[in-house]
């Protein structure tokens, strides 16, 4: 790979802009960037990758993988940026998968674009709603037109991807501090700012100018306060706990 071409690893919680970043990346002539390619799904692996590489298939190891087809690939193009999103779920399959967290860590020479979220249950509530929604469109297509009919949630699966969100995103901070990071907030960059945002991208990477007049296209708008309707029941039930600032409407998301 050439010395003057850099690497970068987009990561991040689904649900947080991370395709509309990656997709407005993906359309800078310089740029190669590719989808979540080691996502567990191999749909999503297949149409993050082709027809510009060959999908990572279970069994593959994910460092050798990483190290020659997606950025050693690269190494004779024109592109002077090459990079993937990884979600924090991603790469977990198995011992052989897990491998390109290792690779990714240990390779401080790859940038770092950590996108994250501060409000769990928002992210949650739109995840739910597009699983509810059999006419879910591909963010890159536009808005969606529909009704999300009101839905409960359990206060079990609440906590636990409560956690799992906290958890994740404590853990990337720690693990990629030894790398060059640009972080992003959902809320503060990707959607109130996203012009703004994908420039200090362009200029994290060392890209340029990022186009103009790009906007942040939000697939699915829903308020959980009146989507969710055991709303007030789970604001009871998170009383006194970490995530009870999540149920005020004057909160954004958890502070730390």
């Amino acid at each position: 790979m050439s010395d003057r071409q850099v690497r970068f690893v987009l990561l991040s919680h689904q649900y947080c802009g991370a395709d509309q970043l990656l997709g407005a990346l993906a359309g800078i002539e310089s740029v190669r960037a590719y989808g979540e390619l080691l996502n567990s799904s191999e749909h999503m692996r297949r149409m993050s990758a082709e027809p510009q590489l060959a999908r990572y298939r279970i069994g593959e190891d994910g460092a050798d993988y990483l190290d020659k087809q997606v950025f050693g690939s690269a190494s004779d193009s024109d592109a002077t940026a090459v990079g993937y999103a990884m979600a924090y779920e991603d790469a977990r399959v198995d011992r052989f998968m897990i491998s390109a967290w290792t690779y990714l860590i240990q390779r401080t020479d790859i940038r770092v674009i950590h996108l994250t979220r501060a409000n769990p249950l928002e992210r949650l509530v739109e995840q739910s709603a597009a699983e509810r929604t059999p006419g879910w469109l591909d963010p890159y297509d536009g808005v969606a037109s529909y009704e999300v009919e009101p839905f409960s949630l359990s206060s079990f699966n609440c906590q636990e991807e409560f956690d799992r969100h906290v958890g994740l995103q404590l853990w990337a901070s720690g693990a990629f501090a030894g790398h060059p990071v640009l972080d992003l907030d959902f809320d503060k960059d990707i959607k109130s700012d996203f012009q703004g945002a994908l420039q200090r991208t362009c200029e994290f990477l060392d890209v340029g100018a990022a186009p103009a007049a790009v906007e942040f296209q939000i697939p699915i708008q829903v308020d959980p306060h009146r989507i969710v309707v055991n709303f007030e029941e789970l604001k009871e039930h998170f009383r006194h706990t970490l995530y009870q600032d999540l149920f005020q409407a004057d909160r954004a998301g958890l502070e730390w």
